[in-house]
């Protein structure tokens, strides 16, 4: 599993200086950490340049993703990069079980050009 920034597919680094989404803040990333579940995308820890103050936030906040993840069905990694938001309802279920209800919501699915 990799932390990328989405624009470009490089590599996240401790040490990177780089822009918020939103606020345009620049910041200089001092940690990160991996999701700790399927359906979690991750923090990552920066400091506003010249500042010794840290706060924590989720990866998107930097645009960053995170890639070859081990933790999630392929089919949950297209839907995700794709914007679709699966609720699961709190409840984590099998592969089978997951793989049954992306099925079900595929089936409601008008087809894409």
């Amino acid at each position: 599993m990799k932390l990328v920034y989405k624009e470009t597919g490089e590599e996240v680094k401790v040490g990177d200086i780089c822009c918020t989404c939103g606020s345009s803040q620049i910041v200089e990333v001092r940690h990160f950490n991996p999701p700790h579940k399927p359906n979690s995308e991750g923090k990552v820890t920066v400091s506003s340049i010249g500042h010794d103050n840290s706060q924590e936030y989720y990866v998107g906040i930097i645009g960053a993703t995170w890639i070859d993840r081990t933790d999630q069905p392929d089919s949950w990694q297209e839907w995700h990069e794709i914007g679709y938001e699966l609720s699961l309802e709190e409840k984590m279920y099998t592969p089978e079980e997951f793989k049954k209800i992306m099925k079900e919501h595929e089936a409601d699915e008008p087809e894409r050009p």
